[in-house]
């Protein structure tokens, strides 16, 4: 959150917000995502398994996918950072066309990879749009 170079209240409050509203919605993805990632994939259940305070212990299948650098699909393990990366590389292109006089345009959305498919659909996202 910091540094933070507003002045006035609201804009303090505004920042902060925004700081933790993204926070938010990193942990959600992450949450989604964990099957994907190099994540802990049931925080509930890693911290029940923990009698006392101590440094969690990883699961056997978070230690399995960091092991083989893959996941239990079979497709490659990422980072947050790298998933998002690769996630980026989806476009959303205009194809202006003309034919003897006619002309016409379109979108098109990139296809998405196995990997991405797999996380928009971990995520609940359609690049279809119904609009």
């Amino acid at each position: 959150m910091r540094p933070i170079y507003h002045r006035n209240s609201d804009r303090v409050k505004a920042h902060v917000f925004l700081c933790m509203l993204a926070y938010y919605v990193e942990w959600q993805m992450r949450s989604l995502l964990a099957p994907m990632l190099f994540d802990e994939e049931d925080w509930e259940l890693a911290h029940q398994q923990q009698k006392s305070v101590v440094k969690a212990a990883k699961s056997d299948r978070t230690l399995a996918k960091a092991r083989t650098k893959r996941t239990a699909n079979n497709l490659p393990v990422h980072s947050f950072q790298t998933l998002l990366a690769d996630l980026g590389t989806i476009a959303h292109n205009e194809i202006v066309g003309s034919i003897e006089g006619a002309s016409w345009v379109f979108d098109k959305i990139t296809q998405p990879t196995i990997v991405q498919q797999k996380a928009l659909d971990l995520l609940g996202v359609s690049l279809i749009c119904t609009q």
